[in-house]
């Protein structure tokens, strides 16, 4: 309980700011308790009624990555059952290689360019399309409040592609779109690196 929390922080002689985010990640924390729960009462249903629930708690989300335009209500469906809820405490880094993400609560912050992240909004549509590590922009953020995320890895989304083989077609305009835009990007990138560094070789030292 909270009054738990609060007796262990001042027998530990934890600073204000530490006791501050504990509470906040605690009461945050109850929506994970409500997520697990619910996970054991899907886990009770038939498979039927289990995929329509997802459809109807998770699709909504799903629906918002622009390049499942097109797709079918089942193929949203599976990708849906398999987002799974996240939290992190204030201040932490999350973001792994290969997952995507759509904020659900808190704001976070994206550590390669600062853009806020805010309910509703979804990045690193890139890592489930692309293979190539050095092709993804990175999906690293860093919470400003406690935040609650659904992940999609791109092994997940693959497996439930698999099942829908004429959806790869109208996934792949958008890899090439990206392939394209993104190798660009690293040629010239990469370009620019060897031009400095050429130029850093050839001055002559100061005295």
């Amino acid at each position: 309980t909270m009054d738990d929390l609060n007796n262990i922080a001042d027998r530990l002689s934890l600073s204000f700011d530490m006791k501050v985010r504990l509470r906040k990640f605690f009461l945050r924390s109850q929506a994970q308790h409500e997520y697990q729960a619910w996970q054991e009462i899907l886990s009770r249903m038939s498979p039927q009624l289990r995929r329509d629930t997802y459809r109807e708690v998770n699709v909504h989300w799903v629906k918002k990555v622009r390049f499942f335009d097109g797709c079918s209500t089942n193929f949203l469906t599976g990708i849906a059952e398999i987002l799974e809820i996240k939290m992190f405490g204030e201040q932490e880094h999350f973001g792994q290689l290969f997952h995507m993400y759509i904020m659900m609560g808190g704001t976070a912050s994206r550590v390669i360019n600062f853009n806020l992240l805010l309910p509703g909004m979804i990045w690193g549509e890139d890592h489930l399309l692309l293979s190539n590590p050095n092709l993804v922009c990175s999906n690293i953020a860093v919470s400003l409040t406690v935040v609650e995320v659904q992940e999609l890895s791109k092994e997940g989304f693959d497996s439930v592609l698999e099942d829908f083989p004429d959806h790869a077609q109208i996934l792949r305009k958008e890899v090439v779109k990206f392939i394209v835009i993104r190798g660009v990007k690293r040629l010239a990138q990469l370009t620019l690196e060897a031009r400095e560094k050429k130029e850093g070789l050839g001055r002559s030292p100061t005295t």
